[in-house]
């Protein structure tokens, strides 16, 4: 089977690992067929695909914004699709192909395009065009698309009522990252040996404003005493824009420098560490489809505390305890219950574990699923598996 893969735009986060371990288990379970891939200019990428013994790569360098990004799928990529001559197009990053010339489909989990702007948190006016342009782009090309792939129930049920889709919305969610899975759990980040005897949550993600990292400041200097002896390690670097900076300049002109500490990116082969050293993990979210981290923390045995939405309870179901992310106060009271009551810890865990180990998949099972589900696409299509 011929298969051309849009990753191009899963360039950071998530979505960088979400089109890394598929490409990765496409390569352990499915190296016999033809493939396309596009993929962005970031490390990463080049090397799996060279694990696919019949692969023709298509590299985008980004930039320009938007815009560009639209035409660039409109057009080029288009045209380069349609010359590979492929049995089946599956996009990865929430958009595919104009006229792709055979069935088609796509992973819908930007939750952008499902969830209203209140769960986007504080996003300045330029954001909310492109927001609203992005919605606007998926809705327009749905009627190209045979089959859609979304993460969870939640989303595929929001997709539906949200876009009016009828055809076939199958299930593609998310698993433990293959990297992740290597790291090691002997090393003690070097960062915990100044917070000896806090109580130290672990929050893993960028900065963007649904990440609702601004909602963690507000709490902590409203409830600076009742928290004094709470520390949370935050992901976050100056290098991931102005906002971001911007965001990390007001830790330090609320003085909570003791209370919140950036450690910058973490790598995947060094989260472990960060998840055994700490007494929980702290995602408050606005916004997701599946987040990873979830389930990460699960592996790793690290209680959570996160949002009362309901893409969380989804993943999370009993084995977390949840607050209202838009209420400081809310948000105070469930650390301090996590905090003060390490038998509730232990039997989150516990659950987390059992959770992990009966709902959620490995990623070459994942991935054989969809590919299951796009050769009988091409079968009822017509085409040749």
């Amino acid at each position: 089977m011929r298969i051309a893969i849009l990753a191009h735009n899963l360039r950071v986060g998530g979505g960088a690992s979400v089109g890394q371990n598929i490409l990765a288990a496409l390569g352990r379970i499915a190296p016999e067929h033809e493939y396309f891939v596009s993929i962005p200019a970031e490390r990463g990428y080049h090397d799996l695909c060279r694990v696919l013994p019949n692969c023709q790569v298509e590299m985008y360098v980004g930039g320009g914004g938007v815009v560009r990004r639209l035409r660039y799928d409109r057009y080029r990529l288009s045209e380069k699709v349609r010359a590979f001559r492929p049995d089946v197009v599956l996009g990865l990053g929430n958009m595919g192909v104009r006229r792709p010339g055979c069935p088609a489909a796509i992973l819908v989990h930007n939750s952008h395009r499902i969830y209203p702007t209140k769960h986007a948190g504080p996003i300045p006016l330029r954001q909310k065009i492109n927001r609203w342009l992005r919605s606007l782009h998926l809705r327009l090309q749905l009627p190209r698309m045979d089959m859609v792939f979304c993460q969870t129930e939640t989303m595929r049920r929001r997709f539906i009522k949200t876009y009016r889709f009828c055809k076939p919305v199958k299930l593609f969610p998310n698993a433990v990252s293959t990297k992740t899975l290597q790291s090691s759990a002997k090393n003690r980040p070097a960062v915990f040996a100044e917070l000896e005897g806090r109580f130290v949550l672990f929050c893993l993600t960028g900065y963007a404003p649904h990440k609702n990292l601004e909602g963690i400041v507000k709490t902590f200097a409203q409830y600076r005493d009742e928290l004094q002896d709470v520390t949370v390690i935050l992901t976050v670097c100056p290098e991931q824009g102005k906002a971001a900076r911007r965001f990390l300049r007001s830790i330090s002109r609320n003085r909570l420098a003791s209370q919140i500490k950036s450690v910058g990116v973490v790598p995947q082969t060094e989260l472990a560490g960060y998840f055994e050293h700490s007494d929980g993990m702290f995602f408050p979210t606005l916004l997701e489809s599946f987040s990873g981290t979830y389930i990460e923390a699960m592996h790793f045995g690290c209680p959570t505390i996160t949002s009362d939405l309901d893409f969380a309870h989804e993943i999370c179901g009993d084995a977390a305890i949840y607050c209202d992310p838009w209420s400081p106060e809310s948000i105070k009271n469930t650390i301090l219950r996590l905090k003060n009551e390490p038998h509730l810890r232990e039997d989150l865990v516990e659950k987390g574990k059992s959770r992990l180990q009966t709902l959620f998949r490995s990623w070459d099972d994942i991935v054989a699923i969809a590919l299951h589900e796009l050769e009988e696409l091409v079968s009822s299509n017509g085409g040749q598996t």
